[in-house]
């Protein structure tokens, strides 16, 4: 139930990083999601703080705030059937326009 970026996801975000600075036309979505067991609401609103979490890690590293749509789902896209699987606890990124 938090919002905080482990470390082991630094280089990872990093390179993301990177990559917007190298392609400076590219518009990127940030999708947080939860597992299934908290009600809606709660689940919206985590979901929403977790993609501003990593919105706003590459917004401290340079990328421009505009460059980037932060979106919580909440649990309505889970990658596993399984509701409490950690998996169903992340954030994804899609590029919206190269």
């Amino acid at each position: 139930n938090d919002t905080i970026i482990n470390r082991a996801s630094h280089p990872q975000l990093d390179d993301l990083v990177k990559f917007l600075n190298n392609n400076p036309a590219v518009l990127i979505e940030i999708g947080g999601h939860t597992n299934g067991l908290c009600e809606d609401n709660f689940c919206n609103r985590l979901s929403q703080r977790r993609a501003a979490a990593v919105g706003n890690y590459l917004i401290s590293k340079g990328v421009v705030e505009g460059r980037l749509v932060m979106k919580g789902y909440g649990k309505t896209q889970p990658v596993s059937a399984v509701k409490n699987d950690p998996k169903n606890q992340r954030v994804d990124v899609k590029i919206l326009e190269l």
